[in-house]
């Protein structure tokens, strides 16, 4: 294991909590969540960086709607640090928080051939973060909302 001044670069991403040996699935789970919504950040803000430096120009929409889903994504990280007890509420809360940004992507950005691709890179996440029934009932009702497009 690698280690950062005598502390496990692991403990340093999950802030410290503390998981037992049959907690080993959850852990997982709760480690991807955590840079999953580091990476969601870092994501929004490169495509705002890139809108204000005038290299890629995108719509008022899509610009508030990345700002918010920088804004949430950095709170949920801030709120899901090292405590195990909100893990569900925060999944949940950036589910709906990274369907919204892939929404307003989908319908906003017309110019992109790709952008019904990043719903399915969404999905996996939602099976693995939320389990088999959400990810099922995102698959059908989320899915339903691109149709013919």
């Amino acid at each position: 294991m690698y280690y950062f001044s005598k502390v496990p670069i692991g403990s340093i991403l999950i802030g410290g909590a503390q998981f037992s040996e049959d907690e080993e699935y959850f852990r997982f789970q709760f480690r991807f969540l955590f840079v999953l919504l580091l990476f969601g950040a870092f994501s929004s803000g490169l495509f705002l960086l890139s809108h204000y430096s005038g290299g890629n120009p995108l719509s008022l929409g899509y610009i508030t709607a990345a700002k918010i889903h920088l804004a949430v994504n950095v709170l949920l990280a801030a709120q899901l640090y090292g405590k195990k007890t909100a893990y569900y509420w925060v999944a949940w809360t950036a589910l709906i928080n990274s369907f919204m940004i892939f929404n307003v992507a989908f319908h906003s950005v017309q110019n992109d051939e790709l952008r019904v691709i990043w719903f399915f890179l969404n999905l996996p996440a939602v099976y693995l973060l939320l389990g088999r029934t959400v990810g099922l009932l995102s698959t059908f009702f989320f899915g339903g909302l691109y149709p013919n497009r």
